[in-house]
């Protein structure tokens, strides 16, 4: 969906710029899980997720933030044993990007935030059996909000931890459905500006 695309790169674009001389940014990478809820549980399985967010103060407990991740997801077990007795490698992802606000203190050792975003989500199923793949790609509008925590182990870094809760709308045979997946992760980040 080309509009999802449009509003999550000018959110990250312009993330920077609204917060510029405003305090501390912080830029992070994180691994966890990605563990799919409603319906999106009844067609996968849980497995992996990298993601990485940057986050810039605007005012008080403000803040803009960008986020993307690539979300990996297993079939069923017994997609996964069709997959295999027909000699498929088969396997479902999600790449997105989103951006949003941030509510959090800025100035403790540790320090909780909430946080909500909207963005382009990329759904990619995908067949592969050696050089030949056979995939079925789309994105959608989606979005995610939840809450962590960022602990300073030194002047510029810290280790933390956030609970997300993800959703995409995606249209099937002229019906829209909503798909749900939860994406907790640890994380490393580095602070810089003033």
């Amino acid at each position: 969906m080309k509009n999802a695309f449009v509003v999550a790169l000018f959110l990250t674009l312009a993330a920077p710029a609204l917060a510029q001389g405003t305090g501390q940014g912080a830029v992070g990478a994180a691994f966890g899980g990605a563990a799919p809820v409603g319906l999106l549980h009844d067609e996968l399985d849980p497995s992996f997720a990298v993601s990485g967010f940057g986050t810039w103060p605007v005012s008080g407990l403000l803040s803009v933030r960008v986020s993307g991740a690539y979300d990996g997801f297993r079939p069923l077990p017994d997609d996964r044993a069709a997959c295999t007795a027909a000699g498929f490698d088969c396997r479902s992802r999600i790449g997105r990007l989103d951006g949003g606000i941030e509510i959090g203190v800025h100035a403790a050792k540790a320090r909780p935030y909430g946080f909500f975003e909207l963005g382009a989500y990329n759904f990619k199923q995908e067949a592969a059996v050696g050089s030949t793949k056979i995939s079925e790609s789309k994105t959608n509008l989606g979005g995610g909000f939840g809450g962590g925590v960022r602990i300073d182990l030194a002047r510029n870094w810290g280790v933390g931890a956030e609970l997300p809760f993800r959703w995409w709308q995606q249209k099937e045979e002229g019906v829209k459905e909503t798909y749900w997946y939860v994406e907790p992760g640890g994380f490393v980040y580095f602070r810089f500006g003033h």
